[in-house]
């Protein structure tokens, strides 16, 4: 898609838990391109952000806590978890904030390669993959998926296959994305991907 280049293209790199976003997105970051990754926002929110933390604990209870005074994602993804209820309430507290970071981030001005990324796990819940020029989802074999939730998480196969069940499938978010990269294989082969799409970009310029 070409436009000024006074404005950036805009990516939004979706996908289910495990498929590789973060990769995907560091080798954007070697190619200079910007990304922001909202896993990474929230994590500084639940540390930094003292009246989140508040509201956090007076809905969830101090339990959700970390010895530190942050919060515990893990306790907090254990309470959620399974709770449409609860989950909803997390959102209604979080996703706000998360918002005004990815629009900041977006809008600020930048030199260099006028592409921007931003990494978003929900792109397609929250309904905001018209705020991007083009989505990508990032996909992974589910034996692939299932290994690397039990190493990052420590969890058994159940869990694993439950947190899953959870989302959207693959399949679902492939059908919305103008661009799918496979990250079942080698990271060499992911990179490969990722650059062929930023050269396609760059040629549309």
């Amino acid at each position: 898609m070409t436009q000024p280049t006074s404005l950036p293209h805009k990516i939004g790199i979706t996908g289910t838990i495990g498929a590789g976003k973060s990769w995907v997105g560091k080798i954007l970051e070697t190619q200079g391109i910007p990304v922001l990754d909202t896993d990474q926002v929230v994590a500084t929110l639940y540390q930094e952000d003292n009246e989140l933390k508040s509201r956090l604990t007076e809905a969830f209870g101090a339990d959700i806590l970390a010895a530190s005074g942050s919060i515990d994602k893990a306790k907090l993804r254990h309470l959620v978890f399974g709770s449409p209820e609860k989950l909803k309430t997390l959102e209604k507290m979080v996703h706000p904030l998360v918002e005004k970071r990815i629009e900041a981030f977006l809008n600020a001005p930048q030199g260099g390669p006028p592409i921007k990324a931003v990494l978003i796990p929900l792109l397609f819940e929250t309904g905001t993959e018209s705020r991007y020029d083009e989505v990508w989802t990032v996909q992974a074999e589910e034996e692939t998926l299932i290994n690397r939730l039990i190493q990052r998480d420590r969890i058994d196969r159940t869990e694993a296959k439950k947190r899953l069940l959870k989302q959207w499938s693959q399949a679902k978010k492939a059908e919305r994305a103008h661009r799918i990269i496979d990250n079942s294989g080698t990271p060499e082969a992911t990179k490969a991907q990722v650059l062929k799409a930023l050269n396609d970009i760059q040629r549309s310029f």
